[in-house]
């Protein structure tokens, strides 16, 4: 029952990574609109605006998952020395799969980004709209 329980919670925190990351590189493009109509009106083709949209949600996704490592990496020690019985540890089986996991989440978070992309006009940007 309890491996039911930390299945849920894994899941539960995985749709809440996704929805946290797919708002931030949406929010993210939308500031930079103007920017890309510019490099769209410049020639750039939209394969290169599509790399530049998914490299901004694989960094952002890479600095979190780095921060989320120092800060379970630094919690493990302050743990230790309360003297509490919770070991913390990072394996890398889990550190392979959570990066995993996270490189699946920047994929996804990027599609509709990319879609708003794809429509974008760059006459429209120009004119303000």
């Amino acid at each position: 029952m309890s491996t039911d329980v930390i299945a849920i919670m894994n899941l539960i925190g995985l749709l809440i990574g996704l929805a946290v990351m797919a708002l931030t590189v949406y929010t993210a493009t939308l500031a930079r609109r103007a920017e890309y109509g510019v490099l769209k009106a410049l020639g750039a083709r939209n394969g290169q605006l599509y790399r530049a949209v998914l490299a901004q949600a694989l960094l952002s996704v890479a600095i979190g998952l780095g921060v989320g490592v120092v800060f379970t990496l630094l919690l493990s020690v302050i743990i230790s020395r309360l003297g509490l019985n919770l070991a913390l540890e990072i394996s890398a089986a889990s550190l392979l799969k959570v990066s995993g996991v996270s490189l699946v989440i920047a994929a996804v978070s990027a599609v509709l980004p990319i879609r708003q992309i794809a429509g974008l006009d760059p006459a429209m940007v120009f004119r303000g709209k």
